[in-house]
């Protein structure tokens, strides 16, 4: 397996050699088996620092950030989700 990370993205990009056993599509075009293979990725439990979760800590920073910029306003000044 390789990773590349992509900066700015907050994203890694895996390569699964030979996973398929020569099986599956033979092209970089849609691939529905890497799509599996992304979700039973995301499922796997990540262990992190305690100080990540923390009181404004590094987890809770980001997701304030992403709470902010995924916040409409209506003309009236309230939020809508």
């Amino acid at each position: 397996m390789r990773r590349w990370e992509l900066p700015g993205f907050h994203a890694l990009n895996f390569l699964l050699g030979g996973v398929l056993g020569g099986g599956g599509i033979a092209s970089l075009r849609y691939d529905p088996q890497g799509k599996s293979y992304a979700q039973m990725l995301m499922d796997l439990p990540i262990r992190v620092p305690a100080s990540w979760l923390a009181q404004d800590g590094p987890l809770e920073r980001y997701a304030a950030s992403i709470q902010v910029s995924n916040t409409k306003q209506e003309p009236s000044g309230a939020s809508l989700p």
